[in-house]
């Protein structure tokens, strides 16, 4: 899922197409994850999952609990 997420969004910014499917796929295991925070390199890798598929509202969840319960409580997640 991780490597998939970065790929689809170098791709995407490269200008080259990508399926709304394939970000829906991602965003499906990401919103799994909302919350979870087991590992911050995962958590930033369901950041553009999400925003890809264009799902904000769950961006904004994961947002929101990455600055609650990430170390040190907001220090390295206040975006």
């Amino acid at each position: 899922m991780l490597n998939a997420a970065s790929l689809l969004w170098r791709l995407q910014g490269a200008g080259q197409p990508v399926h709304q499917w394939m970000w829906d796929e991602l965003a499906d295991v990401a919103e799994q994850g909302i919350g979870e925070h087991a590992l911050v390199f995962a958590d930033l890798h369901y950041v553009p999952s999400l925003a890809g598929a264009g799902r904000m509202e769950a961006l904004a969840g994961m947002m929101e609990t990455m600055r609650r319960h990430g170390p040190c409580r907001g220090r390295y997640y206040n975006a």
